[in-house]
Formats: structure tokens, sequence, C-alpha cells
């Protein structure tokens, strides 16, 4: 679709973002979070790699930090995920 046909109906597409069901960090299991479309396997397969190490993540930002995911990996998966 280019950038001109979006513009057209831009104005009437909205996402509420508090309907997000957001995915518990330590308490999913693989093959659930291997579901998630911005995740591919090995990504899912370091995430549990440092789950198992660490035993219990406390923030999400822990993924970026620690070079689990990049940045730009991060800024699209971080609304997504919780670690409560």
């Amino acid at each position: 679709m280019d950038s001109a046909r979006y513009e057209k109906f831009q104005q009437y597409i909205w996402a509420d973002t508090c309907l997000i069901r957001k995915i518990n960090i330590n308490d999913v299991e693989f093959k659930d979070l291997l579901r998630h479309p911005y995740l591919n396997y090995d990504m899912v397969k370091a995430i549990f790699k440092y789950k198992k190490k660490v035993v219990t993540i406390t923030s999400i930002r822990e993924l970026r930090d620690e070079n689990i995911i990049s940045s730009e990996k991060y800024s699209s998966i971080a609304p997504y995920l919780d670690s409560d």
C-alpha cells in the first residue's frame, strides 16, 4: 500500500492500547512465546537461556541491556511483554 492511499483513511484507524494483553516473560512457556509474531526461534531460545541463568527477569529492559534482543526489536516487543 502506498502512502497516498494510507493517508486517505489514516484518520479512521486507531488502537486501544489498554486492550493489549501482556505476556508475563517469567511465566510463559517456550512454545507460547514462540507464537509471538515479533519473535523468532533464536530470540525465544536466547530469552529462555537468559531466564535459566537469572531465574527471574525483573524488567523487560534486561533483554535489551543484556543484548538478548536488539534495541530495535525491544521497541516493538516491549509493549507486549511484562515481568510481573
